[in-house]
């Protein structure tokens, strides 16, 4: 499973096979994984296994409700024998109220990054010490990768950028018409950036 995780750059893929791969280590029935942004107390759903994707996006604040405003905030694990053990559940996750729940914070360099959280398919299932442990370790490695490939999205970042720069002299250099000059400008500018609409304003000489 390391392996499989490892080489992958592109995060969105990245966080569909690390919780696939959590889910599929406890032979467990389905799970979420939750980022949070340097700096920021909010963790926000990116990737599922075996739930709606409208759960994705979903925005929980450390110290917030359900297993990973805990976890977010403790850096602890949470194991509870009925997800609806939680002090405050999650409303989008009444569903799975008597589902075994197990919540493991994702580690990166003394901070927590994010968040594991697996339901088990059988009510009678115990998520236990071992389970724990397995999981806690991949989490381990899931950090490395997700931070391997928020780096390499970051490089691509400024690729872009420098293309962009790049782009936008050859075009200050390669007319001597103001519109023609300026237009260009716009269209690297938007291309470089993903934007629908970009506008360039030019005060009036006085």
């Amino acid at each position: 499973m390391v392996e499989a995780i490892s080489g992958e750059l592109d995060l969105a893929h990245l966080l569909r096979k690390v919780i696939a791969s959590a889910v599929e280590l406890l032979d467990a029935a389905c799970g979420l994984v939750y980022l949070r942004e340097p700096g920021s107390d909010v963790a926000h759903c990116k990737a599922v296994h075996n739930l709606p994707d409208t759960l994705l996006g979903l925005e929980i604040r450390r110290g917030g409700p359900g297993m990973t405003g805990r976890v977010l905030e403790t850096g602890e694990t949470v194991a509870l024998d009925r997800y609806g053990e939680v002090p405050v559940p999650m409303p989008e996750l009444q569903v799975l109220a008597e589902a075994p729940a197990v919540c493991v914070p994702i580690w990166w360099q003394r901070e927590v990054i994010g968040t594991f959280a697996i339901n088990a398919r059988d009510h009678r299932r115990r998520f236990d010490a071992r389970d724990v442990e397995a999981l806690s370790l991949f989490a381990k490695h899931a950090g490395i990768a997700i931070e391997n490939a928020r780096l390499y999205a970051a490089v691509r970042r400024t690729e872009r950028q420098t293309g962009t720069i790049l782009d936008m002299t050859r075009a200050l250099g390669a007319s001597l018409n103001l519109d023609e000059v300026l237009q260009r400008a716009v269209t690297a500018l938007a291309a470089a950036t993903g934007v629908l609409d970009c506008a360039l304003y030019l005060l009036d000489a006085a």
